[in-house]
């Protein structure tokens, strides 16, 4: 089993799919589970390339500056918490730390 954070190239062809978008990943989030699932995901910080339209997997295209991210309408448990950390770690997130 591989402890790297290398994704398959194969798990990179998936991202772009739901938003018609290319995307360059940057660094890893983390990895997320739960106790009762059996499910594990890998969550990887990203740079979208293009403009995103429209699919049958993605109905509605919308972004959202980090106060306005409508936690209770996101489709998975995993999403508000990768979200959550990888804001954490933004830059502006070290700079408020840092003026505390």
């Amino acid at each position: 089993m591989s402890t790297s954070f290398d994704p398959a190239p194969e798990d990179v062809r998936l991202c772009p799919r739901g938003a018609n978008l290319g995307v360059t990943l940057t660094r890893p989030v983390g990895v997320y589970s739960r106790s009762t699932g059996r499910i594990v995901v890998v969550v990887y910080a990203a740079r979208a390339e293009g403009t995103p339209t429209r699919t049958e997997e993605a109905l509605e295209v919308q972004a959202f500056r980090p106060t306005t991210i409508p936690w209770d309408h996101l489709a998975f448990w995993s999403d508000g918490r990768a979200l959550r950390d990888d804001l954490d770690r933004s830059p502006a997130a070290s700079a408020r730390a840092g003026s505390s």
